[in-house]
């Protein structure tokens, strides 16, 4: 099988395939026009290989896939280390994907298969989670030397009960989110 190598940036994708000596490389946008139709280098049927970036690859990983194009993707780290064994080379996006591309050629990648979606979605709902435990821990605190203090003026018991607002609405977040977890704990 052919390998395709796909280095994903922000605005652009750059897809290197083979030719007669070495690998072309063409650039995509990243928005629906530059899926649609699946392009040319990538009609094949051959398999590509991604390196698994960050959030700018994941749309392109899971399209290629419903669009039955066979795609491996790969820790980044494993292909910086099989670049360092072909010694430094100029880092673009058209040298990435020829590496990619080069790597996949060599090492023949094993094929990657989306999650599920209810799975993809935890990663987004825990990471929100943890900014808020935080949160939570410091209005605890705040409270509870508040809770030391004399007795509250007046003018100052409004913005306490709102503290106590948040930290209410917080907890009803929190548990909201434990059921939706346990529901797709569930499906599997």
């Amino acid at each position: 099988m052919d390998y395709r190598g796909i280095d994903v940036s922000k605005k652009s994708w750059a897809v290197a395939f083979p030719v007669a000596k070495g690998y072309g490389v063409k650039k995509y946008a990243t928005d629906t026009a530059g899926y649609e139709p699946l392009p040319g280098p990538l009609a094949a049927g051959s398999g590509c290989v991604l390196a698994a970036t960050g959030p700018y690859q994941g749309r392109l990983a899971t399209y290629l896939p419903e669009k039955q194009v066979p795609l491996a993707v790969v820790n980044p780290l494993v292909i910086k280390h099989f670049s360092q064994m072909r010694l430094p080379r100029p880092k673009t996006d058209r040298a990435d994907a020829q590496l990619i591309a080069a790597y996949g050629e060599v090492e023949k990648p094993a094929l990657w298969q989306p999650a599920a979606v209810f799975i993809s979605e935890l990663p987004p709902q825990s990471t929100g989670l943890e900014g808020l435990i935080p949160q939570r821990t410091a209005l605890k605190n705040q409270q509870a030397a508040c809770n030391q203090l004399p007795p509250v003026s007046p003018p100052a018991a409004p913005g306490i009960r709102c503290g106590q607002r948040f930290r209410s609405k917080l907890k009803r977040s929190r548990e909201r989110w434990r059921r939706r977890r346990k529901k797709t704990r569930g499906r599997h």
